[in-house]
């Protein structure tokens, strides 16, 4: 079975070629709007099926969690490289920058959902060890930072680019929304332990 990432590429390779025909061809007629309008439609469905299946992928990893930790707070997002490491170092060997997690935040942590062969929490992340949450940037695989919650630590610093809803519809929140979540993270991790 190929990964998300395979098919999104292949689809987007047979998007930019097909791009291509149609442009060569609609500036040897005279429908070329016709070419053009083809191609938009094309481009939306495709990105529509992506944001779907990324948005069932999400639904199940949460139903997973839901049913596993009811009541805690389920924050869709994709981790970041140093998050998908951490992930890797406890089994999930597949796990990489940019995939899909849920993060089931309760007040003793943070449990990492990911879809590895079957929705499961891979990596409990306690509140212990944090020093510090704020919104920052940083790296999910394609090499341009985006906006984060950056998660820093005694052992190391991670984070997560949360979805828009909890859901996962759509795959970036807005800067308030990561604010928030940051705001109600460092609160959580200054209530666990007294810093000295």
């Amino acid at each position: 079975m190929t990964s998300l990432r395979t098919r999104t590429i292949v689809l987007g390779a047979a998007g930019i070629v097909l791009l291509a025909r149609l442009a060569r061809t609609a500036s040897r007629t005279d429908d070329g709007w016709l070419h053009v309008v083809g191609v938009v439609v094309l481009a939306s469905i495709g990105v529509g099926i992506t944001l779907g299946v990324l948005a069932r992928r999400s639904h199940a990893i949460a139903r997973a969690a839901r049913a596993a930790s009811p009541g805690l707070e389920l924050v869709a997002a994709m981790a970041d490289d140093r998050l998908a490491e951490l992930v890797r170092g406890h089994g999930a060997d597949r796990a990489r920058a940019g995939m899909q997690v849920v993060l089931a935040v309760g007040e003793d942590g943070v449990d990492v959902w990911a879809d590895h062969r079957e929705p499961r929490a891979l990596l409990h992340l306690s509140w212990d060890g944090v020093t510090g949450v704020h919104v920052g940037q940083s790296s999910f695989g394609n090499g341009v930072p985006l906006g984060a919650v950056v998660i820093e630590g005694d052992e190391c610093t991670y984070a997560f680019a949360p979805a828009s809803d909890a859901a996962g519809t759509w795959p970036f929140a807005r800067r308030a929304r990561s604010q928030a979540l940051a705001d109600r993270f460092a609160r959580l991790a200054a209530r666990t332990v007294p810093r000295a």
